[in-house]
């Protein structure tokens, strides 16, 4: 009877495997390693879990069936039974034939349903519980059992224990997922046998025992794929009656928008690389978490502008402006603005031109007065200032070897007054030079004490003295030669130089 059972489920659960859906990589083996606990009978017919035995181990072979199910082989090999000292036994029921050994192979084929469906987990996810239910063939050989009776004194006896069960197991357990290939697991089967008496003891209920199994599993393999001449199955299925998922991802093929291609619940079954809830396929910016108010890009700046049409993701912006700002309003967007902060022209870069000569403020030496671009935009020295300045290199007089102005210099140096007062941009730069008779160390000092007594006279008369600054050159500016009484005349002088300010 039990060799009909099995040869039944065998048949059911053959074909059911090999015609199931299947995934990318659909069969799996694996190596484990765990413990078996014995459970055996007391004289009051209640279990008793014995003590673990280590050592053991084995194989599996699974198959992918379908989102819910897999089918497995798993075969066992390792001891079972119950050691212990005789002498220190003590037990309230008066009789336990618990002391043996067996060696004890077991070869079972699950059918595994995994919460990781779709329903309660997703098929993909990295943790994965599930539940067995088998049918198999267990060994058990050996040779030693003690039969202890406290009422009739100790009784020592080898028995024969070679017997093979037909066995129902049940259990649970949860796989991790290491990467597309590589799996552990834990779990825990119950085995219960159709036999009573392996512990050396018969009463009403058949013995079990329990198998804890840690293992790796490797998946291998490809999906099965219709021939180019196989009749095209799928297509005679009603749609509304369909419930097959060809890429696994936990979505019936019925509302899955990318039915061959592995995808999230969020995007109907659609890869969705950056978890947005936007198919790949319509996601304007896949790789980046977006919205899909503008499909699948994010706004990070929240101008209203998605990231890949803003030209400034990180600051609120214009449409016009291609997401960018313009603080100054002067049409010109502040990426490509000179000037950000002043409102300017576009043939500028967004710099203004204060004075109206056509050169940007930003480049403009004197952007308030109109100049010449060859003077750096300011204006440039009236012919009748200039007069007045010549007239200062030789009119200004001083007492020999002194820097006491002659007093037949002050209409010149009033002249000078009067330009400064009309012309409140200038500014001027005074240099005292003097001929190369005497002291060099002497001559420096004169020039520069010279320069400065100039300074004094403009600063006393009203000109302010942060337009003013005087140097002191000695003889190492000559303008003519020293060699004659003219030339060094030329060379005792007093300059002026301007410049524009604002």
């Amino acid at each position: 009877m039990r060799k009909k059972i099995f040869l039944i489920l065998f048949i059911f659960i053959t074909p059911f495997c090999l015609l199931a859906q299947t995934k990318e990589h659909p069969w799996n083996v694996g190596i484990h390693i765990g413990k078996a606990e014995f459970n055996g009978d007391m004289g009051d017919a209640s279990y008793n879990w014995s003590k673990a035995f280590y050592g053991f181990g084995g194989l599996s072979f699974s198959r992918y069936a379908s989102k819910a199910f897999d089918v497995m082989f798993n075969f066992n090999k390792g001891e079972l039974g119950y050691f212990s000292d005789l002498d220190s036994i003590k037990y309230t029921n008066g009789k336990f034939h618990g002391n043996f050994y067996g060696s004890h192979t077991n070869g079972t084929i699950f059918l595994k349903y995994k919460l990781n469906n779709g329903y309660i987990f997703k098929e993909n996810s990295r943790i994965q519980p599930f539940l067995l239910l088998g049918m198999g063939i267990s060994w058990l050989s050996g040779d030693r059992v003690y039969d202890i009776d406290f009422n009739k004194g100790r009784q020592y006896k080898l028995t024969d224990l070679s017997a093979k069960d037909f066995t129902i197991t049940t259990g649970m357990g949860v796989n991790v997922r290491l990467n597309k290939r590589f799996n552990a697991y834990l779990q825990t089967a119950f085995i219960y046998t159709d036999h009573d008496g392996r512990d050396g003891y018969a009463i009403a209920n058949n013995d079990g025992y329990l198998l804890h199994q840690f293992g790796i599993t490797y998946n291998f393999g490809k999906a099965i794929q219709m021939s180019a001449g196989a009749p095209n199955v799928e297509a005679k299925v009603d749609c509304k009656c369909e419930l097959f998922d060809r890429d696994s991802d936990g979505i019936i093929d019925r509302f899955d928008l990318c039915p061959d291609t592995p995808g999230t619940l969020q995007a109907r079954g659609c890869p969705d690389k950056d978890w947005d809830g936007i198919p790949d396929k319509l996601d304007k910016c896949p790789d980046i978490f977006g919205s899909a108010r503008f499909e699948g890009c994010p706004d990070t700046d929240g101008d209203g502008i998605p990231d890949n049409e803003d030209s400034c993701v990180n600051v609120p912006g214009q449409k016009q402006y291609n997401g960018c700002s313009d603080i100054d309003g002067d049409g010109i967007p502040d990426y490509k603005d000179d000037c950000v902060t002043i409102k300017g022209l576009k043939q500028f870069n967004g710099c203004p031109d204060s004075d109206g000569d056509s050169i940007p403020d930003s480049k403009d030496k004197c952007p308030r007065e109109p100049g010449p671009k060859w003077n750096q935009g300011c204006p440039e020295i009236k012919e009748s200032v200039k007069k007045i300045f010549e007239q200062a290199l030789s009119g200004i007089q001083f007492q020999t070897a002194k820097s006491i102005i002659l007093v037949k210099s002050y209409p010149i140096l009033d002249n000078v007054v009067k330009v400064c007062k009309e012309n409140p941009t200038y500014y001027l730069i005074i240099n005292g030079h003097t001929d190369n008779q005497g002291d060099d160390d002497k001559n420096m000092k004169l020039s520069d004490d010279r320069a400065n007594s100039v300074r004094l006279y403009l600063i006393k008369k009203g000109v302010s003295m942060g337009r003013l600054e005087s140097h002191g050159y000695g003889e190492t500016q000559p303008i003519d030669t020293n060699d004659t009484p003219e030339g060094r005349s030329k060379n005792r002088r007093v300059e002026f130089k301007v410049k524009i300010i604002n």
